[in-house]
């Protein structure tokens, strides 16, 4: 059993720099939620690759603190803690510019969080804070463009939307690598659903031989 578990880590390394191309980056927006959120592309050809996510949230509100953004107080207890994966594929249509390659991509996000959540009963007495955990499993979509910076460095522009079915404890909350909850107080939108900004800044690891010969001319 355990020779299963360990021969596909054995070989992810070997099969990562037998791929045409690597490219490893953040995603920016999370950053905002105290979130990592690390993000990968193995491409396998021109019009397709593999990507992938891991990241964590540790964050944590003082009463006495000023949230700057107001639009995102109610995703943020008195504590969370989260951690996800995600895994899945995107499609490219780089035949018009090369420059400027837009994209969809799908992946299934998994997350385990730990929140410690903010009690609203503000009273002389009020009840001891509430510790909500769990796994949570969802799938997610992301369009938009992928952009030439140089030779090196891409920035990929995209609008993620995902679904996860809805925590019982809260209307409103942050699902590290799917995004925000759609569904709460004073929104409008569809319960379980997730939606996001993507600024993710990559750095091209292992260029693909197109890439290398057009370097070169």
């Amino acid at each position: 059993m355990n020779r299963w578990v360990c021969l596909p880590l054995f070989l992810l390394p070997f099969t990562l720099y037998g791929q045409k191309s690597l490219q490893l980056g953040v995603n920016l927006t999370p950053l905002v939620m105290n979130t990592l959120e690390v993000r990968g592309d193995v491409g396998i050809n021109r019009n397709f690759s593999f990507q992938g996510a891991a990241g964590f949230r540790t964050q944590t509100r003082n009463e006495s603190a000023v949230i700057r953004v107001q639009a995102l107080q109610g995703y943020i207890q008195e504590q969370n803690r989260a951690g996800f994966i995600s895994v899945g594929g995107r499609l490219f249509n780089s035949e018009d510019n090369p420059y400027e390659v837009p994209f969809i991509g799908l992946s299934l996000t998994m997350a385990y969080y730990r929140d410690k959540i903010l009690d609203t009963d503000r009273g002389p007495s009020p009840p001891p804070p509430q510790i909500s955990e769990g796994l949570q499993l969802g799938v997610t979509a992301n369009i938009g463009f992928s952009i030439r910076v140089n030779p090196s460095l891409y920035l990929d522009l995209a609008m993620q939307m995902g679904y996860s079915p809805p925590r019982k404890d809260l209307l409103q909350y942050y699902f590290p690598g799917a995004g925000y909850s759609t569904f709460g107080p004073g929104v409008l939108g569809v319960k379980g659903g997730h939606l996001q900004p993507q600024i993710t800044l990559k750095y091209t690891v292992i260029k693909d031989k197109r890439q290398r010969i057009r370097e070169m001319e």
